[in-house]
């Protein structure tokens, strides 16, 4: 989340954005974690 506000400007201004963000980034990351377990 870091990483995103720092190279993308994610909630920079009224944070309403950094949710959403946050749901996204969570998503992806488990779904990397499941092609992981899956390949392992």
């Amino acid at each position: 989340m870091r990483d995103l506000s720092q190279t993308l400007s994610v909630g920079k201004q009224c944070g309403k954005c950094c949710n959403c963000a946050k749901k996204i980034l969570n998503e992806k990351l488990i779904a990397i974690v499941d092609v992981t377990e899956q390949v392992a």
